[in-house]
This record gives structure tokens, sequence and C-alpha cells, in this order.
């Protein structure tokens, strides 16, 4: 797995340690309160899994952020294709000097990470080129900004389409490999409505979008948010960091 430093200017440690504890646990679910030693350590999850390439598929299927992809890391791993999923300010900001090799196969999905933004309409397009290099002997990096939402989704899509994953089966192998991915609801649904039309009408899906609590925003909705994130929340004890290391 290739690590590499992407955060130049160094954050205070809470900052990384609160961010990682809003990924693995859902909003408005009560936050446990770190010491400074677990604020050190959670720090130090958040800052190397935003570094690291993570092997979800061994030896074929790769996710990250930007930050690791450089020319020495994608040798390194014998990378031969690369989804790249940023808006266009994004790409120009963040890859202006990561641009992959000429040798290297690119597929490029400019959308921004927003509930509404259409990303499924890119996910046979995308699962098919991850298919096809992967069945012609290559290795995929599917990557967006930090790895945590609209790449992890388009991985997902392809487990669904041709890895013969539910949904569910496909978030907790991704979640196992790469702790601080979380697709925003709205890809959520995206891929729920994916898999129901993988499945067929005559099956439910796996997952499905659920009452967070019965509080109302000031909008007055009632927030849902992924089953299958609020089953990870509860696996975590409130005090025993062991389980996020």
């Amino acid at each position: 797995m290739a690590t590499t430093s992407v955060l130049e200017a160094p954050k205070p440690r809470h900052i990384f340690a609160r961010r990682f504890l809003e990924l693995v646990i859902p909003p408005k679910i009560k936050q446990p309160k770190p010491n400074y030693h677990d604020t050190q350590s959670l720090a130090m999850l958040f800052y190397s899994e935003l570094s690291e390439i993570s092997e979800v598929v061994t030896d074929q299927l790769y996710l990250s952020g930007c930050g690791p992809v450089t020319a020495e890391n994608l040798e390194s791993l014998g990378i031969t294709a690369v989804v790249c999923a940023l808006s266009e300010v994004e790409e120009r900001r963040m890859m202006a000097d990561r641009t992959p090799p000429e040798s290297v196969k690119k597929m490029y999905i400019r959308l921004v990470d927003t509930d509404s933004s259409d990303i499924a309409a890119h996910f046979d397009s995308a699962a098919q080129f991850i298919n096809d290099e992967i069945k012609a002997g290559g290795r995929v990096l599917v990557h967006c900004a930090a790895g945590i939402s609209r790449s992890a989704t388009l991985v997902l899509a392809y487990l669904m389409r041709y890895g013969n994953y539910d949904l569910r089966k496909a978030f907790n192998l991704v979640k196992s490999v790469r702790r601080v991915v979380r697709p925003n609801n709205g890809f959520f649904q995206n891929l729920i409505d994916y898999e129901r039309s993988l499945l067929g009408a005559d099956r439910d899906p796996s997952v499905r979008m659920v009452r967070q609590n019965e509080e109302e925003n000031d909008c007055g909705d009632v927030r849902l948010v992924p089953d299958v994130l609020l089953e990870h929340a509860k696996r975590i004890e409130m005090n025993d960091w062991r389980h996020l290391a």
C-alpha cells in the first residue's frame, strides 16, 4: 500500500480527530469525547488514511484521494488505468502537477461532491472501464479529492455490477480497507437505486435510507441516512479507540 504526505500545512489534531469521527459515526449520534492521547491517535488515523492508496481488490482495484496520485506511486503499484472523479476546478487546482504518465489509461468524470450531483449517470461507463482493464490484466485506481465520497461511490457501483456484491457487502468491504469512506446521502440513494435496477423489481435492495432520529431540521425535514452507516456506528464502543485503530 503506497503512502505519501498530502497535507502540507499541519492543522490542529482535534480537527482531524473530529472529522474522522464524523465519517465513522453519523451526525447527531452522540459523539464520544476523546482525551488528549486519543485525539492524537485519531488525528494520525485520519491523516494516514487520506495519504494512502487503499487496495480494495488485491492486485486489481485501488481507491484514494488525489494526494498520493504520483507517477512514482502508480508505477510502484503497477497501476495501468486511472478513473479521476473531480470537478474541473478541482482538477486544475489539485492535479496540475500530478498528471498520470501517458502510458496510463485515463477516464475523467467531472462532478462535484454534492447530494444532487448526477453520479449515477456514470455508473455503467465507469464500471465497464474498470472491468475491461482488470479483465485485460491491468490494475485500476479510482480517485477523487479525498477518497471519501465520489471515488468510493464509483467503486461500489463496480463491485455491484461486476463483483457479485450487493451494496451492503460492497460497502462493508470498502469500509474495511478505508475507514474514512462515506458517500454522501444523495450518492447512497443513487447506489440503492442502482442495486434495485441490477437485482430486478422482485428483490429488495440490501441498504435502506432510514430515519436517523425523530428530530426535524430547520426546514421541517427528517434526516434520512443509510442504515448500514448506523450499523457501523453501533459497532463502535464509545470509549474504546482500539475499534478504530
